[in-house]
């Protein structure tokens, strides 16, 4: 299934005192740049100069509290990247205590002259609510200024905003414009997303020879993601000539990062024997990779394996375990494998209560084959095991609340 990558939440950073000792520039005490005298001493770019000279000296060649103070004294007098650079290292607490509030009052008085990366670090603090009250509508306007400016990761936050429904406008095919304006800086994730966006037809017209565009500019940069999304798509087009060796090629590039669905598919790859002989053994291999990385697909197939004994010894218990682990992730035809062999004490000690608890999820979500294994088992059950069946139903659905949210919808 392709998937838009949306990156984590960031941690909250650490509140810390004012960074401010007496004498030194605070946040709200700059002076102008045209009120400075000519003349009165270091000019604002100057002392912006010496202080960027010491922080880019080697790790300890420089002192960053010497490099706060030389640009806490540029931006005091008006120098707009100063008060970006002041900004980063409140944000950071390098040199100075870390200041959340200060951070962002410096970034606002330099995205006020202009400049796009203090204008994104602000929409940033205000969509997590970092030294400032979070505010996704002020987020929206700072990161839309920065995009104005050019800003690639700007204008990539700002198409998450909208596929997102954060934005003012709940529109895909702005998501798809600002994502091609990042993508056209080289932004590696946006240009994903546009690859998803148009192989889906979301925002944009759907068009595959578009979409695998974007994927190879994305893949080609390293994204694991992309590797896997370009891979699907050649694996299926076009229709008459499958490209299985590239997408072979692109499986393993992402598979090599440790992507779960990659190695699943190489599995899938050697046991059908796509553009090549079925190997059932490697595949054997490839699923074991993905599946102990949590893929339900993959364990579900090599559960399957070792309940056929193919290119693994012919395991019951072994394969109920796979099975298991896949149905507890939700995978309905594991579920269904799973409650017929606790049905029939196969691999497992029978179970009547568990067997139905797995039956009756399979059905929930659709698995139609789940219905004659069901109503067998119910033929078999006491009134006390159905009822104790019932009740690990109700317990595994609160205990799992965004299955039964993917079941019946969620507000």
């Amino acid at each position: 299934m392709n998937r838009l990558f949306v990156p984590a939440v960031l941690a909250a950073l650490v509140l810390a005192g004012n960074p401010f000792a007496p004498g030194a520039a605070d946040a709200g005490g700059e002076i102008r740049a045209e009120e400075a005298r000519p003349g009165a001493g270091p000019t604002p770019e100057s002392l912006y100069g010496e202080g960027m000279c010491l922080l880019e000296e080697p790790e300890g060649g420089g002192s960053a509290e010497e490099a706060f103070r030389l640009l806490s004294a540029s931006a005091a007098r008006g120098y707009a990247p100063a008060k970006l650079e002041v900004g980063l290292l409140c944000l950071e607490g390098r040199g100075v205590p870390q200041d959340l509030e200060a951070a962002a009052e410096w970034f606002r008085k330099a995205g006020k002259q202009g400049i796009p990366e203090a204008q994104y670090n602000l929409g940033l603090m205000y969509y997590h609510g970092q030294g400032v009250r979070r505010n996704l509508f002020m987020a929206f306007l700072w990161l839309r200024r920065a995009d104005k400016g050019g800003h690639a990761d700007a204008s990539y936050r700002l198409g998450l905003m909208y596929l997102e429904g954060e934005a003012p406008v709940d529109s895909p095919r702005y998501a798809a414009e600002a994502f091609e304006r990042a993508a056209l800086k080289g932004h590696v994730r946006a240009r994903y997303n546009l690859g998803v966006l148009r192989a889906e037809g979301f925002g944009v017209p759907r068009d595959l020879g578009e979409a695998e565009r974007w994927y190879r500019l994305s893949a080609e940069a390293g994204f694991d993601e992309a590797q896997y999304n370009l891979g699907l798509l050649l694996l299926t087009t076009p229709e008459t000539a499958p490209r299985f060796g590239e997408a072979e090629s692109w499986f393993h590039r992402a598979a090599e990062q440790g992507h779960p669905g990659a190695l699943f598919n190489l599995g899938l790859m050697c046991e059908r024997g796509f553009g090549a002989e079925p190997d059932p053994a490697v595949a054997a291999g490839w699923y074991r990779r993905a599946a102990e990385l949590g893929n339900p697909d993959a364990q579900y197939n090599l559960g399957l394996l070792y309940y056929y004994g193919e290119g693994v010894p012919e395991d019951a218990a072994e394969a109920a375990r796979w099975l298991a682990m896949a149905a507890e992730l939700g995978d309905p035809e594991a579920q269904l494998q799973l409650g017929i062999l606790l049905g029939l004490g196969e691999g497992v000690p029978a179970d009547p209560a568990e067997a139905y608890l797995w039956l009756t999820l399979a059905r929930l979500q659709g698995e139609g084959r789940a219905k004659g294994p069901r109503d067998d088992l119910l033929k078999r059950m006491s009134l006390d095991e159905e009822a104790e069946g019932k009740r690990r139903v109700g317990r595994w659905l609160r205990e799992h609340p965004d299955f039964e949210d993917r079941l019946y919808g969620g507000w």
